[in-house]
């Protein structure tokens, strides 16, 4: 809590000293979409993409008439998911393994944006997000064909691995995205980390493609 703190007073510094450099009007705005986030890295065997959500602020800084500085807190539900499918590991008894890891994340992405014109524009800058929850959900079903019909069993359990993981995740951003004059814009975004997540420095990055929505105050 203490880092978030320094985290938002510093952001606060730098968009003041951003704004005074600024040419044009600062404007603010809220954004929200969609996450389709997964693990890359040599400690990673194979993953699925996680389906997510992300929602938060901006301000958006202009410096000139094509250049603008946006800083933004973003909450981000990111992860992985697997499945193992074992038919016969016992005879007439099939096995699948069901994984799904859900990371929480605040962000604090620093993007510079470009415009193309016609409302078109490309952004990339640094992002620090800081752990806010993270568990792992882990089901096992068992399809017994011994019996007519087919016996189903599942058991399913939930871990909290905050502990286990790094409380900052370090990583780089590049998007584009297209802006109207009502100040409604749709942005697509990717996300690739710089540093591993788990504490025992497994090769563990996380990999996000973002699409979503967002409006201007004007």
């Amino acid at each position: 809590m203490k880092t978030l703190k320094m985290l938002a007073i510093g952001t606060l510094l730098a968009a003041n000293f951003i704004t005074a450099q600024s040419t044009n009007e600062v404007n603010f705005g809220v954004k929200a979409g969609a996450n389709f986030a997964n693990l890359s890295g040599s400690g990673v065997t194979s993953n699925d993409a996680k389906f997510g959500a992300y929602g938060g602020a901006f301000v958006n800084i202009p410096i000139s008439n094509k250049i603008s500085v946006q800083p933004e807190v973003l909450y981000s539900m990111q992860g992985t998911k697997w499945t193992t499918n074992t038919p016969n590991f016992l005879p007439l008894m099939d096995l699948k393994l069901e994984n799904d890891i859900q990371l929480d994340y605040v962000n604090v992405p620093i993007v510079v944006q470009y415009e193309f014109g016609n409302g078109f524009y490309g952004e990339m800058g640094p992002q620090v997000g800081f752990l806010v929850g993270a568990k792992s959900k882990n089901e096992m079903t068992i399809d017994d064909r011994n019996f007519t019909p087919t016996v189903t069993n599942i058991t399913s359990t939930t871990t909290d691995i905050k502990s286990l993981l790094k409380t900052a995740d370090f990583s780089g951003v590049i998007g584009a995205g297209y802006k109207l004059p009502t100040g409604l814009s749709f942005n697509a975004r990717y996300s690739i980390g710089f540093t591993d997540i788990d504490k025992a420095n497994t090769q563990a990055k996380n990999s996000v493609f973002s699409l979503g929505l967002g409006y201007t105050f004007q």
